[in-house]
């Protein structure tokens, strides 16, 4: 069995082109993460609403006082903020 010049030809050149498609897209996004840094995210940790009263983990309504900036950099000085956890007073008695 032959192969025709014209189908080796064809063959070769739907390879070359399918490698050089690749090393593009590949150098494509190697020069658009250097143009573009990661961005600094902030983890969950660091995000205070995980520890606060008002959060809810419902999926529809996250907190119930700002709910448009829950979970984001904004919310790290949220003014509303109160402990999760309950408070305890102490009572000390006055010496006399």
């Amino acid at each position: 069995m032959v192969l025709q010049p014209k189908l080796v030809a064809v063959i070769l050149l739907s390879l070359f082109g399918f490698v050089i498609i690749w090393v593009t897209i590949f150098f494509a996004i190697k020069i658009a993460g250097k143009v573009f840094p990661k961005v600094k995210r902030y983890s969950f940790k660091r995000v205070s609403c995980k520890g606060c009263r008002f959060f809810t983990n419902n999926p529809y309504l996250k907190c119930t006082v700002h709910p448009s900036t829950v979970l984001t950099k904004q919310s790290l000085n949220c003014p509303d903020y109160q402990s999760d956890e309950p408070r305890v007073i102490e009572f000390r008695e006055e010496k006399k």
